[in-house]
């Protein structure tokens, strides 16, 4: 997470390597993990600010 840029890096393994994917916004946040998290980046860094 990076609050002063507004995004959120999901860090997936695929191969033994991680792939980055970079969410801003309104752009949902996709998990393999958590496949039915629905939440956005904006929602995710908003409540980040809020625990501070």
């Amino acid at each position: 997470m990076d609050p002063v840029v507004a995004q959120v890096t999901i860090c997936n393994l695929q191969a033994g390597r991680y792939d980055d994917s970079l969410c801003r916004n309104t752009t949902p946040i996709q998990s393999q993990i958590f496949p039915a998290l629905t939440l956005t980046a904006a929602q995710v860094l908003s409540a980040r600010l809020r625990l501070e």
